[in-house]
């Protein structure tokens, strides 16, 4: 009988990391904002490290993924997806997505780089005779935690923890190091979060990483944009957009 206990238990450990660690390749019932009840399928990354996420109308592909690390529902209206993104060497960056749906539409609600980690090596100098390794030349961090706060119906705040950081051994002047916390509020017609309603600067320069080049761009326009410390992110066309533009 204590054998029988045993297999069981262990059946059911092995099962139930299994659905933890593939919870990304889940459907999950979320609670919309016109009152429906609907499923958001989330399907497990590509060979090429694409996201594909699936609502009934609309479908939303991330691309450019290492691994996802948090999926979960927030509040039952509110789908949030956390993932790792490739950015280069000596980086480690991540992205935070929220979705909603809103008559049968997925919304992006929310998404921003949530870290952002740097070291880098000056291979150009000399190693020091009395080290034996390189140490860090200049490191930055961005890091933003968000916590989804609900004051009354359908009215939500979100607020956001950011630590922003760059610490510098041969420019010490450009160093930082901020603590800040910003308050988001929900616009209910577009079903984002945001800080305000601000004019976006004519041009900016978008950097593309695989095909090692930068084209200028033109964002004219009054948009929502969310200031996360040394993050810009601004909403168009039904996406958020960040400046300046992260590698991707």
């Amino acid at each position: 009988m204590k054998n029988k206990l045993t297999r069981i238990f262990t059946i059911v450990a092995l099962l139930a990391g299994l659905f933890t660690s593939s919870s990304y390749g889940q459907t999950f019932g979320i609670e919309s904002f016109d009152g429906s009840k609907q499923l958001i399928e989330i399907s497990p990354l590509n060979e090429r490290g694409t996201l594909t996420i699936k609502g009934a109308r609309n479908t939303i592909h991330i691309s450019n993924i290492n691994y996802i690390d948090t999926v979960h529902l927030l509040n039952k209206q509110f789908l949030l997806i956390t993932y790792h993104f490739r950015a280069g060497s000596g980086i480690s960056a991540a992205k935070t997505l929220l979705l909603s749906t809103n008559n049968q539409t997925l919304c992006e609600s929310f998404h921003i780089t949530s870290l952002f980690k740097e070291e880098f090596l000056d291979f150009s100098k000399p190693l020091p005779a009395s080290d034996s390794v390189m140490k860090t030349s200049v490191k930055t961090v961005h890091k933003v935690n968000l916590s989804l706060l609900r004051c009354n119906g359908d009215n939500y705040t979100i607020r956001a923890t950011i630590h922003d950081e760059r610490k510098s051994i041969d420019e010490p002047n450009t160093n930082y190091n901020n603590d800040i916390v910003s308050n988001l509020n929900f616009d209910r017609s577009k079903n984002i979060f945001y800080s305000s309603q601000e004019e976006i600067a004519p041009y900016f320069t978008r950097a593309y990483a695989k095909k090692k080049h930068s084209d200028k761009e033109s964002i004219k326009g009054i948009f929502p944009v969310a200031k996360l410390g040394k993050q810009l992110s601004y909403y168009k066309a039904g996406k958020w957009h960040e400046l300046p533009e992260v590698p991707e």
